[in-house]
């Protein structure tokens, strides 16, 4: 973030509006808090944020951004099981964010996120962070902003992706190898009633002419199969 100074639990809202709103932008159905006056804490507004954080499948986390310098004001505990640290690290260390960004994906993550922020733009990211352990996790994060008095509150959720990332990549070598190979090589769709082709590589263009556009006009009642 840009230049963020964590001011910890005891500046986060006093008073709360409950809006039954829906979190369209993260895929869930809960009911949204929104804080909206910053002053001083009392355990019950940390009970409503934190039951709020527990209903969310990720790291839920709170900002405010004053005169063009960011403040962590608080951090879900489920940060310790996504990556490793407690949520006082965060809130403690000012550089702790951007300190734990995996080092190759680093540069573009921070560049990213501060001209956002400062347009107080909505966002969507992923990049990897650096678990306590010393192994990269793949996270993506979405960011909401929302102007109140005069000053830019987000609210971020950052979600574990690292399983369908690992597979994500693992399709696209695949596809890496498809593409390259010098075998003629078609893909069918078979979900519905007609067979349809819904991918050739370079290979087949060449060795045939057809191109996907016009292979994919062309539905097929059963695929031929070879007799043994």
């Amino acid at each position: 973030r840009d230049q963020p100074r964590s001011r910890g639990l005891g500046d986060v809202y006093k008073r709360q509006k409950v809006y039954n709103a829906k979190l369209s932008f993260l895929g869930y159905n809960q009911t949204l808090i929104v804080f909206e006056e910053q002053l001083n804490v009392s355990n019950n507004n940390l009970v409503y944020l934190s039951s709020v954080a527990q209903a969310i499948d990720g790291v839920l986390w709170k900002g405010v951004q004053i005169n063009g310098s960011f403040t962590l004001e608080y951090m879900s505990p489920k940060s310790e099981n996504v990556l490793g640290y407690s949520c006082d690290l965060w809130l403690r260390n000012d550089e702790f964010w951007n300190e734990h960004i995996y080092p190759d994906d680093k540069e573009r993550t921070i560049t990213f996120c501060q001209n956002e922020m400062k347009k107080g733009n909505n966002h969507t990211i992923e990049y990897r962070m650096v678990h306590a352990n010393g192994h990269p996790v793949w996270l993506k994060e979405i960011v909401t902003a929302e102007l109140i008095n005069d000053e830019l509150h987000y609210t971020g959720v950052i979600i574990d992706i690292s399983v369908s990332k690992k597979e994500e990549l693992r399709l696209k070598f695949l596809e890496s190898i498809i593409v390259n190979m010098k075998d003629c090589v078609l893909i069918l769709d078979n979900e519905s009633e007609k067979i349809t082709i819904t991918y050739c590589n370079d290979s087949f263009v060449q060795e045939t002419g057809y191109q996907l556009e016009e292979l994919s006009l062309i539905h097929i009642s059963e695929p031929t199969r070879p007799r043994l």
